[in-house]
């Protein structure tokens, strides 16, 4: 129960969908020519709440972008069973082409083959 919250936000944040914050650097090498990092994950808290308050004081060299994922329909429906109850479902089942599906034992019965016939011997087994 202790990790209860954080399974729930964490569901939350799959239904709702994921923002991400990225990061590209851009260093000069002794030539003075410019090359860029591949995007990495910003993971810091305080880094990603500072940005996203307008407060972040980065430098010239870095360059911050925010990507989102879309919302995850499962999680949604797992979310709304968990708090209203999953809905009942119903299945209707029919034999081919729409006809009656026949139990094994009805069909043995339509056939007359379910009718045991004594033997010579008065034995019915």
């Amino acid at each position: 129960m202790s990790k209860a919250q954080r399974i729930l936000d964490a569901q939350f944040s799959l239904a709702s969908g994921q923002q991400f914050l990225y990061c590209i650097t851009t260093t000069k090498d002794e030539k003075g020519r410019e090359t860029r990092s591949k995007p990495e994950l910003v993971t810091s808290e305080s880094v990603i709440s500072a940005y996203l308050n307008g407060d972040y004081e980065g430098d010239d060299e870095e360059y911050y972008f925010i990507t989102t994922k879309e919302p995850n329909n499962q999680a949604i429906d797992s979310m709304f069973n968990r708090a209203f109850g999953k809905p009942t479902e119903s299945h209707e089942l029919t034999g081919k082409d729409g006809a009656p599906l026949y139990l094994p034992s009805e069909i043995l019965i339509k056939n007359n083959l379910g009718a045991t016939q004594p033997r010579a011997n008065g034995d019915r087994s």
